[in-house]
């Protein structure tokens, strides 16, 4: 268990129990343990959550939808036919977000979800136009984006 961040395990846990859809961000310095909070609030979900982890990384900004990409990568049933839509160059922008967004909603179906955007400040700027729709959506989901304070 963390030392001194029982409050705020706390609120995650809320949030993720939630019937609605919440967003949390969580700021702060590198080595605060932003990332070791988000750890300890998975390991108590239960087995029926769905969670997607994404992370961003320099150099995401010139590679559309690099976050839901890595949070999808090693999720089994991921429909190939999604992934090749979302990262077509010929479809326009709006199209692809529509992809992104289904293939979120096919993954989550009706089960409580947390999604979690780490390092969302290096995100493209289609991974944050997706965090902001996936915010704006029904059902019981807890969507996380940590960043840097």
């Amino acid at each position: 268990m963390m030392v001194g961040r029982d409050r705020e395990l706390q609120v995650l846990s809320q949030l993720a129990a939630s019937d609605q859809p919440r967003v949390a961000l969580i700021a702060g310095e590198p080595g605060i343990g932003k990332t070791r909070l988000i750890n300890e609030l998975l390991a108590t979900l239960p087995p029926e959550h769905v969670v997607l982890v994404g992370h961003a990384e320099p150099g995401s900004l010139s590679r559309p939808y690099e976050v839901l990409l890595d949070a999808v990568h090693t999720t089994p049933g991921v429909p190939d036919a999604l992934l090749d839509q979302l990262v077509d160059p010929s479809r326009s922008p709006v199209e692809r977000l529509h992809t992104g967004l289904s293939l979120v909603t096919e993954l989550v179906g009706d089960h409580p979800a947390v999604i979690i955007f780490e390092d969302l400040h290096w995100a493209d700027s289609e991974s944050a136009a997706l965090f902001e729709r996936l915010a704006g959506q029904t059902g019981q989901r807890l969507l996380i984006g940590d960043l840097p304070a």
